[in-house]
């Protein structure tokens, strides 16, 4: 069995995985050692040593008691943060803890770990239980037959049930009001049961949620007007957030996004109190990690890959830049002074190469996080074990990623190659450490050979900026068709880097002739440019956004994005190394299908008939916005670039 409310905090994993250990060795009475630092309290329960296989035996000595003290402190505090408060664990999780007499003395041992977690485990299978009689209920062959017409899929009806079930309850109206509250685009309701996790454990959850919207909308708002008024003098800042809110973030257009990230986190974050009413305690940058991470990292362009991440996972992102940056200021004084320095001497000079090198070593750092050890020297040796300088600090990663180029450059010179050439490599070794997130040498050697690096887990293709996930399709359909400049209007052909006596071979020569492709699941195959087909590109835009469904504007609006020059940048660096000049715009067919069961869509690039070498490369966009995507794979149709048979990945 699986728990299926929160997932585990990091503190109460350790308890389970020692307590497993000692199990295993027949071992039940074991008591468990730990070792603490700081005050536990809140998000600031930590445990700085992984549980030893030191074993106590008990004795009433008095050391062995305050570490069984100690020790049971913990254990409660770890369970206490995974369901919010005392009250709100369930009666048999309370049995299993021995809860009534749970101070007086007693030792923790690991069968009792192990019987609240078969406690917990089987309260999640009950919760489980209790959405699937929530969904029986909810599905009268009307209300099912209206969802369905909405558009939503039958994977979705579960967890629509159980929002709509949920909400009915908080408003008091019927089943069907209240599925169609909930199934309405961008509704209180609907985002909300979009973000999921605890917010649908139950009523009192949903209610909880749904006023801290209002609040969140409320303070957030305030926030921007303070900052639009205050310039950059941090005037009227009387709060942490206030003073590190980022300037250029701080607008409206921002808000629904921020409210993503951070009702994101509060579903999957057991520590937050729902029902805190205060909002700077809960939505402010020093106690809620996605917005501290996105107020003081004003960087665009990898806000999609953290979207495409799930918002259990996250944590590791966060918790990495929170070790790696210099700490908030809290006074208006620290705050000039903070602003004052670069951003890459207050933290990170190459958020893309660190975020992807943490997706690649998810894991790793997991681990840390879960033994308390998650420092600046093991995140650097973990994440850069490839950094010549040994220098295992922040610094030092800025050092290496700022580099990169200028490395490059000195070892092909090294080598006898002009000045030019080497730094046109140093950048496009740089832009394949980016994308596919691998080492130094990996890069080196995909430049040079064409041989495959897979991109991490959660890796996109797609890059879209922060104020773009707003959760419709305005900022996506601009992008794409905004009066002549948008992406639609400006397909670019492809010209040879090299040889200018061999244009033939890669050159697409009536330029005018040009489109972007677009087939769809129906059979509809249409073209895209400027010229011969310019009337085409509101009836694809419709196309796109009625593929998803009005229900899903997350994922309309990141399958616009996906098809406009934020997904097929991968062209711009992707095939320089074949002697092809490409850019973001370069032209692209589109071949579109969709999971009926759970309605992801799946788009296939690939590159146009007039080329004789052919391209591929796939993003799949879920209900949820969130994009996967496979690494660019390049041919010779005639015959093979590298090896025989061999398939070049980028």
């Amino acid at each position: 069995m699986t728990l299926d409310i929160n997932g585990y905090t990091s503190v109460f994993r350790t308890f389970v995985d020692f307590a497993q250990q000692r199990m295993d060795k027949n071992d039940g009475k074991a008591v468990a050692c730990v070792r603490m630092h700081q005050p536990l309290t809140g998000r600031d329960l930590a445990v700085t040593k992984s549980l030893t296989d030191e074993v106590h035996k008990w004795k009433r000595t008095s050391d062995e008691s305050a570490l069984n003290d100690r020790t049971r402190m913990l254990f409660k505090k770890a369970i206490v943060e995974m369901f919010g408060s005392v009250t709100n664990i369930p009666a048999s999780v309370q049995k299993a803890m021995l809860l009534g007499d749970y101070d007086c003395g007693k030792p923790l041992t690991a069968r009792r770990i192990m019987a609240v977690k078969r406690a917990i485990d089987a309260d999640g299978t009950a919760r489980a239980r209790s959405a699937k009689i929530a969904l029986e209920t909810f599905q009268s062959a009307e209300v099912k037959a209206a969802a369905l017409e909405l558009g939503f899929t039958k994977a979705e009806l579960p967890k629509l049930a159980l929002a709509a079930h949920l909400y009915a309850q908080t408003e008091g109206i019927d089943e069907m009001a209240a599925m169609t509250a909930v199934a309405e685009p961008n509704s209180k309701a609907n985002r909300l049961m979009q973000y999921g996790g605890r917010f649908l454990e139950s009523a009192e959850n949903f209610a909880d949620g749904l006023r801290l919207m209002d609040s969140f909308r409320d303070w957030l708002t305030a926030v921007c007007d303070t900052k639009k008024a205050d310039g950059n003098t941090y005037a009227n800042a009387s709060t942490v957030t206030d003073l590190n809110y980022s300037i250029h973030l701080a607008n409206r257009n921002c808000l629904v996004a921020f409210e993503r990230f951070v009702f994101e986190d509060l579903s999957v974050n057991p520590g937050a109190n729902l029902k805190e009413t205060d909002p700077e305690k809960i939505f402010g940058v020093k106690n809620n990690a996605a917005m501290r991470f996105f107020s003081t990292e004003r960087y665009g362009n990898f806000t999609g890959v953290v979207a495409s991440v799930p918002p259990e996972r996250r944590a590791a992102i966060y918790a990495v830049f929170d070790k790696l940056t210099l700490p908030l200021p809290e006074t208006k004084e620290a705050a000039r002074a903070h602003y004052a320095m670069r951003t890459s001497d207050r933290g990170i000079h190459d958020p893309n190469i660190v975020i992807g090198r943490i997706l690649r070593h998810l894991p790793e750092i997991e681990r840390l996080m879960a033994k308390g050890s998650l420092t600046e020297k093991n995140i650097a040796k973990t994440l850069f074990p490839d950094m010549p300088s040994r220098d295992w600090t922040r610094n030092g990663i800025n050092g290496f990623t700022r580099n990169v180029g200028n490395r490059v450059q000195l070892r092909l010179q090294g080598e006898g190659m002009n000045e030019m050439e080497a730094i046109s490599a140093g950048g496009k070794v740089q832009l394949i450490m980016e994308e596919t997130c691998c080492t130094f040498e990996e890069a080196f050697e995909a430049f040079q050979t064409g041989r495959r690096v897979a991109p991490p887990r959660y890796m996109t293709t797609a890059t879209f900026p922060f104020e773009d996930l707003d959760g419709t399709t305005r900022a996506a359909r601009k992008q794409l068709d905004d009066n002549t400049s948008g992406d639609l209007w400006r397909p670019y052909d492809y010209s040879p880097v090299g040889d200018q006596n061999n244009q033939d071979k890669y050159y697409i020569k009536d330029a005018t002739k040009i489109a972007f492709g677009f087939t769809f699941p129906d059979g509809t195959a249409l073209k895209a440019n400027p010229n011969d087909h310019a009337g085409n590109i509101p009836t694809i835009l419709d196309k796109l956004e009625a593929l998803a469904g009005r229900v899903h504007p997350r994922q309309q609006s990141a399958l616009l994005f996906a098809v406009s020059q934020a997904g097929t940048g991968v062209l711009k660096g992707g095939l320089t190394a074949f002697g092809i000049f490409s850019t973001e715009h370069a032209c692209v067919n589109f071949e579109l299908s969709r999971d009926e069961r759970t309605g992801a869509i799946t788009v296939k690039y690939t590159s146009p008939e007039e080329l004789p070498l052919r391209f591929s490369w796939t993003a799949t966009i879920d209900v949820a916005g969130r994009m996967t995507s496979t690494p660019l794979v390049v041919t010779d149709k005639n015959e093979p670039l590298h090896g025989e048979g061999e398939q070049i990945h980028i």
